[in-house]
């Protein structure tokens, strides 16, 4: 519930300041677990993909941004997945991993960080894993 909430939010205030086109295959015509892989360019990326796509996205964030007092409670509440980009958490890569065999989709940006100038950067392995893993396809999108 609070997810269709924060979604619904954030999909009024998207469409009444920026105009948003969606081009290619419909990603909800895919049933079952996904792994929706975009590059980062903005702070916006996670809103935009979440907006974009009906079916509720688990997404991966920087353990960081959890620190942010109000900013950390509404990203628990959405089951974003918190992950420490200096050393590998099993426990991280499990509950992802869980997620994906009960058929939901994690929304993950591979790159790891925004890049600054719109150029794609080097890739995390990790994705292949996790996808190897549970047989989950990786749904590229470009923003």
């Amino acid at each position: 519930m609070f997810y269709k909430i924060c979604r619904s939010i954030c999909y009024l205030v998207v469409i009444l300041f920026w105009s948003l086109k969606i081009k290619g295959e419909n990603i909800d015509n895919y049933k079952g677990p996904i792994i929706i892989a975009a590059n980062h360019v903005s702070y916006l990326d996670p809103i935009i993909v979440g907006i974009s796509v009906k079916r509720p996205i688990n997404f991966i964030a920087k353990k960081e941004v959890f620190d942010v007092p109000i900013l950390g409670y509404i990203l628990r509440k959405l089951g974003v997945i918190p992950v420490d980009k200096k050393n590998t958490n099993p426990t991280s890569i499990k509950k992802t991993i869980t997620l994906l065999k009960e058929g939901h989709i994690l929304g993950i940006f591979p790159e790891g960080t925004r890049s600054l100038d719109g150029k794609l950067l080097k890739l995390n392995s990790g994705i292949i894993k996790i996808a190897l893993q549970t047989n989950a396809p990786i749904i590229p999108i470009g923003l």
